[in-house]
């Protein structure tokens, strides 16, 4: 079987590192050769991150536009390119059986705050979303982002 290009990964790690150098965080990189789990080495912020990289991304959980986070009740998800934005409008969505399982799967690594970074091949990095469950972000202590009104 022929190895999967990492350019995306690298690209995310990249992009993340830039957002995290902001707010005076480590950056992140790419785990070389990863098998089943992270694809991104964590910081201190301990966000272990698998990026998916398919066409079959549901496009209720891609499409959408920078303003708005959706969530389905437990998870979030922010594009990319708005990760410095800190008012947003809800957008609320059914939960997605295929986002929901990949989520599980990090969650079930075990370690850290499971996060996944939904990509569909041939767009920007920037137009990705940072999927991650609203209790985890509780966790996060609001370090990142401000979204007190999913806290209720």
């Amino acid at each position: 079987m022929k190895a999967r290009p990492r350019s995306v990964e690298n690209k995310v790690a990249k992009y993340l590192s830039s957002f995290f150098s902001q707010l005076n965080y480590s950056e992140v990189t790419r785990i070389p050769a990863s098998k089943r789990g992270p694809d991104i080495f964590p910081n201190e912020l301990e966000l272990y991150i698998d990026v998916k990289s398919r066409k079959a991304i549901p496009k209720s959980w891609y499409l959408f536009p920078p303003s708005e986070i959706i969530f389905d009740g437990e998870l979030i998800g922010i594009k990319m390119k708005s990760l410095v934005i800190h008012d947003y409008i809800v957008n609320e969505r059914k939960r997605s059986e295929v986002v929901y399982k990949w989520w599980v799967h990090m969650k079930d690594y075990g370690k850290g705050i499971p996060v996944i970074v939904l990509h569909i091949p041939g767009t920007r990095i920037s137009s990705s979303v940072f999927v991650i469950e609203k209790n985890d972000y509780k966790s996060l202590d609001g370090r990142l982002w401000n979204f007190q009104h999913l806290m209720k």
